[in-house]
């Protein structure tokens, strides 16, 4: 090998390197907002058509008239676990209230299956692999983060999307006055 095509090589794996370092450890140091002028933030919920964990077809409408809470999961990402428990709790503390958490997983069913049981989830699991990851990205998610929230009014109105882990306290910051 020459050193030209060995200089092209290290180049080629410092670029990669850095991407993968990129996407590891990018963290927003302030949750994106509708309102921020990034033209990937929908102003609506788009429409979507999943399988949910029992095969069944579920559709974005299905919800309607519902606060929507969309979080982007899967089961072998260290933060979606951490915050599995908020999710869960959220959603017993809101579902009367009209609010539905719908977690999509991007992963593999019988692992999500596994993982339902293991945390007691009590919302709707819909799974996906790459028509998933581009309904994240028509959500918001530019860079497939995971994991990744957005939530919606009733009408289907972007409230808020956020990368990285949600914590109970900023989901209620987000919901409460739009109840």
């Amino acid at each position: 090998m020459n050193k030209q095509k060995i200089a092209i090589n290290l180049t080629l794996a410092a670029v990669i390197g850095l991407g993968i370092w990129f996407a590891l450890h990018y963290k927003s140091s302030t949750p994106i907002k509708p309102e921020a002028p990034i033209s990937d933030i929908p102003e609506r919920l788009p429409s979507f058509i999943l399988k949910d964990i029992a095969g069944v077809t579920r559709n974005s409408t299905d919800w309607n008239g519902k606060i929507l809470v969309v979080n982007y999961w899967a089961t072998w990402c260290p933060p979606c676990r951490e915050e599995m428990p908020a999710l869960i709790e959220f959603q017993n503390q809101y579902a009367a209230q009209n609010v539905q958490v719908i977690g999509i997983a991007v992963d593999k069913l019988e692992q999500v299956k596994e993982f339902i049981d293991t945390y007691g989830i009590n919302f709707p699991i819909v799974v996906g692999g790459d028509d998933a990851i581009e309904l994240g990205r028509r959500m918001g998610n530019r860079i497939a983060a995971l994991p990744y929230t957005a939530i919606f009014d009733r009408t289907g109105k972007t409230l808020y999307a956020q990368p990285g882990k949600i914590t109970l306290e900023s989901l209620e910051k987000v919901i409460k006055p739009n109840l």
